[in-house]
C-alpha cells in the first residue's frame, strides 16, 4: 500500500486485533481480516471503496454474511489521519446475533475523491470488500459518510481541482455558443413560428 506510514499502519492492525479479543471474550463471533489495497470503485453496479481481502478471509466474512440470523444494523468506525492518508477500523455489528466483522483500511483521500463526493450527495458510503477476483464482493453500507473523511478537505480538493476547474470553463463556453445560437435573426424565429410543420418535442420525455 503506497504511501502509507508502516508504523501507523501496524498500529492500527494491533487495534483491530484488542478489539477482536474484546469481542470475543464478550461472547460474540468476530470474523477479524487485514485488508489490503483500498481504491475506488466506480461503476454502477458497486460504487465505493473497494477492499482486497485475502481468499479465505473473505470466504470468512461472506459465510458470516450469507448466515440467515445476521443483518449487520450498526457499525463503529475510529479514524486518524496523518497527512492525505486516513487509518481506520470499522466494527461492522449484528447486535442481535452479536456476530461483527473487523475491518482495518489505510487509503488516500486524493485517491476517494470521487468516491467520497459522491457520498456527500446520496448521503451512504460503501465499501466493498472483495477477493482477487472482481467478480464477487460482499458490501456494507454506511449513513454516516464523513466518519470515514474530513469533509472539508474533500470539498476543498474538490474545489481546487484543475481538471474540474477547465471543464467548468469547456461547458460555461458551451452554453454561451448555445445562446447565441439560439437567438437567430428576427426573420429567422418569424418563420419558424409560422411554419405549420414545426413539432414540439418535451426534452424530458425523450
Amino acid at each position: 500500500m503506497g504511501g502509507v506510514n508502516r508504523e501507523q499502519w501496524e498500529a492500527v492492525l494491533e487495534d483491530a486485533t484488542a478489539f477482536a479479543e474484546e469481542y470475543r471474550e464478550a461472547g460474540w463471533d468476530v470474523v477479524a481480516v487485514e485488508s489490503g489495497t483500498v481504491s475506488p470503485a466506480e461503476k454502477d453496479e458497486r460504487f465505493g471503496m473497494s477492499v482486497l481481502l485475502p481468499g479465505s478471509q473473505y470466504e470468512e466474512v461472506e459465510a458470516v454474511v450469507e448466515r440467515s440470523d445476521v443483518a449487520f444494523d450498526g457499525a463503529d468506525v475510529y479514524t486518524n489521519s496523518l497527512g492525505d492518508t486516513v487509518y481506520t477500523i470499522v466494527i461492522e455489528r449484528d447486535d442481535s446475533s452479536q456476530t461483527a466483522v473487523i475491518i482495518p483500511l489505510a487509503y488516500a483521500i486524493s485517491d476517494l475523491v470521487n468516491v467520497f463526493e459522491r457520498a456527500l450527495e446520496t448521503g451512504t458510503l460503501e465499501i466493498h470488500l472483495r477477493p482477487l477476483s472482481i467478480e464477487n464482493w460482499v458490501t456494507f453500507a454506511h449513513d454516516e459518510p464523513t466518519l470515514f473523511f474530513d469533509e472539508e478537505r474533500v470539498k476543498g480538493i474538490i474545489e481546487n481541482d484543475p481538471r474540474r476547474k477547465m471543464r467548468e470553463k469547456l461547458q460555461e463556453g458551451d452554453g454561451d455558443e448555445g445562446a447565441k445560437g439560439a437567438e437567430g435573426s428576427p426573420a429567422e424565429e418569424e418563420k419558424g413560428a409560422e411554419s405549420p410543420d414545426s413539432t414540439e418535442t418535451d426534452a424530458d420525455e425523450q
